[in-house]
């Protein structure tokens, strides 16, 4: 019998640590909101961990620089108890975790929401057409300044042999 309770505690200690667990993902466009009811008992710790990143069906160009543009992106969190009071509201980064405790048993909203980084991913956008001009001309400069070495190279040379052909035909030399 002293085997068997021995055997018994470490498994029931064991089955006491663990606890459960929910996981799921969604999508949440720039500026959209999404809220979820979560019945919590009271002096209960809810852990949320999360990850955003941008999707996108755009060109390889775009979506590399949407996945840039994603670490910038902020999530900010809202928590409303049963009376709906504020107990969390919060900006957080594009990845990591919040957490919060209820005072008080009963439903819980939670609910988040991006900023609007569509202006930050227009943003993005016109500076790298601004970078792609800018490399152009700066390629247009270049050739311009390459030809016109040559075009003055041509024209001293050709001076030159002018001169040296005026000088013999004066016979001065």
């Amino acid at each position: 019998m002293p085997e068997a309770t021995m055997l018994f505690l470490p498994v029931f200690t064991g089955l006491l640590m663990v606890s459960g667990t929910e996981a799921f993902y969604f999508y949440l466009k720039d500026g959209d909101e999404k809220c979820f009811i979560r019945e919590l008992p009271d002096k209960t710790l809810l852990i949320a961990h999360y990850r955003c990143q941008a999707i996108s069906k755009e060109s390889e160009k775009e979506k590399h620089s949407l996945q840039i543009s994603s670490k910038e992106n902020r999530m900010m969190v809202e928590v409303r108890n049963p009376q709906n009071k504020i107990v969390l509201s919060r900006e957080y980064r594009f990845e990591g975790s919040f957490s919060f405790t209820s005072h008080e048993p009963g439903e819980h909203t939670i609910c988040m929401h991006t900023k609007d980084f569509k202006s930050y991913g227009r943003a993005l956008y016109r500076e790298e057409m601004f970078r792609e001009s800018t490399d152009t001309i700066s390629r247009r400069i270049l050739m311009w300044s390459v030809a016109q070495t040559v075009v003055l190279i041509v024209v001293g040379v050709w001076q030159m042999q002018s001169f040296r052909k005026f000088i013999e035909s004066k016979k001065l030399v």
